[in-house]
Order: C-alpha cells, then structure tokens, then sequence
C-alpha cells in the first residue's frame, strides 16, 4: 500500500484555552509532539489539511512526516480530539519515531467478502504474494504480535460457524474446535504447486529457490518458541502429497461428519 503523509507545522510558544481557541479560529489544529527522548513541543496545523488527511483510514496507522518549521520529523498520531457537532479538530497528539522505543499501532484492516481491504485498498492478492509469505513467518515469531493476531482471530468466532486456516489454528486459537485438520504434503509436492500457481498469474518462479523457502519457513515455525507448528494431539494427519483437491476435500467432510455434534 504506497501511501505516504505528510504535514506543515509551526512551534506555538503560547499556551492554555485561550491560545488554542485563537489558533482554531485561525484555521489552525493546536498539537503536541513528544517522545523520542526529547522534550514535548508545543505545535499548530492547518486545520484543513489535516481533516483532508484524516479522510483516508491509513492516515491513523501511517508514520507521518511532520515538517516543523521546515524540518522533517517521523512520527504517528498517538490521539485527536473532535468538537462534539462541528467539523473541527480539537487538538492532536503526536509521537515522534525512535530506533530505541517500542511503538504498537492499530492497522485498519478488514474482511470483506472473501477479500482483505487495509484501509480502502483491495489487498487480498498482495497478502499471498510470496515475499509477503516469506515476511509472515518471521514476524510471527514475536510475541507482540501473535497475542495481537490472536484477539483479532478469535473475534471471527460466531454463529454459523467458521473454517480457520492457519500453521496455530488447533494448538492455540482454537483449541476447543470440533474438528482439527493438520494438513500437510511434502516440500516438493507444495513446491511444486506453489511452482504452478504463480506460473498460471503469469509470476517468474524458480522451483528449487520455493522449495528451499518452504523448508525454510517450516524450520522457522517448528522451532519458535511462541505457538510452534504442531499438530493438536486430536487433530486428523492428512498427508495429501498424493491426492488431488477433491480426494482431500472428501476425507475432511466424512471426519465431519463423524464428529459433528448434531448427527
């Protein structure tokens, strides 16, 4: 997603009510700025610009470009305040970026359909992309992040039911599920079909460096410390290295059936 912010701001040197109700009057956004190991700073924002801003979802998730008094600075929108009826901003917090800092943000995510949308964006297709496959492995390992996935995974839980698809589905999210599938087939029976997939949307592969991938990222996720991949102990092993779609498909629904828990 190739969206960038960035916005003009002036060191304010007067403070309280008064102060900020003259900067809006003026068309300006009083804000803070601090973190990064130095000292808060008083600023002010065109007020236009920055509603124009917070149109697009991303804006709330992005990392700014805060140019102060001509001087670029990275930072995120930490908190905003709206009037209550009137189209104004109220007042901004703003965090600037540091190497040294955790920072955890809110991405604006959502599933529509069959289709992911980070913020407006269709991004179904770019989250099955095989670079991105090969970043989610290593993110995964941290903590952070899993615990955050883990809340957001769950929320999908409802009436009718759901099919969850994941190397952590029976062992960690869903551990009370009524039927566990650990599907798998060997690297070179997925390299092989990663090959012809990524061929067929017209995408240069090379069948060996996949392989090699897959094999890769199975290491990585057998061996990390946080949710490592494993099958429940009441999973159902299906090994489909030499079964076709449907055979596979076949075997799930009769473990259904049979464990279904209406008959």
């Amino acid at each position: 997603m190739n969206v960038s912010f960035e916005l003009n701001a002036q060191v304010r040197h007067d403070s309280g009510r008064g102060a900020s109700r003259r900067l809006r009057r003026d068309g300006k956004v009083p804000a803070i700025m601090y973190g990064g190991g130095q000292q808060p700073m008083s600023l002010a924002l065109d007020q236009d610009a920055v509603r124009h801003s917070l149109e697009n979802e991303a804006f709330y998730s992005h990392i700014l470009t805060v140019n102060v008094d001509g001087q670029p600075v990275q930072a995120v929108l930490k908190d905003l305040q709206r009037h209550s009826y009137r189209p104004i901003i109220l007042h901004m917090d703003l965090q600037r970026i540091s190497e040294t800092e955790e920072l955890r943000m809110h991405v604006p995510l959502h599933f529509i359909g069959g289709d992911a949308h980070l913020g407006d964006e269709n991004v179904a297709d770019a989250l099955r992309a095989e670079d991105v496959g090969a970043m989610a492995s290593k993110v995964s390992a941290w903590p952070a992040v899993r615990e955050a996935l883990r809340q957001l995974q769950l929320s999908f839980r409802r009436v009718p039911g759901l099919v969850a698809d994941g190397r952590d589905m029976g062992t960690v999210i869903f551990p009370d599920a009524d039927l566990k599938v650990f599907l798998t087939a060997s690297a070179a029976t997925r390299a092989e079909r990663r090959y012809k997939q990524l061929i067929s949307k017209g995408i240069p592969a090379n069948i060996s460096t996949l392989r090699a991938d897959l094999e890769a990222r199975d290491a990585r996720d057998q061996n990390r410390s946080v949710s490592p991949l494993k099958p429940a102990r009441d999973a159902l092993l299906l090994d489909n290295s030499a079964l076709t779609v449907e055979a596979s498909m076949d075997q799930v629904l009769t473990a259904w059936e049979q464990r279904r828990p209406f008959g």
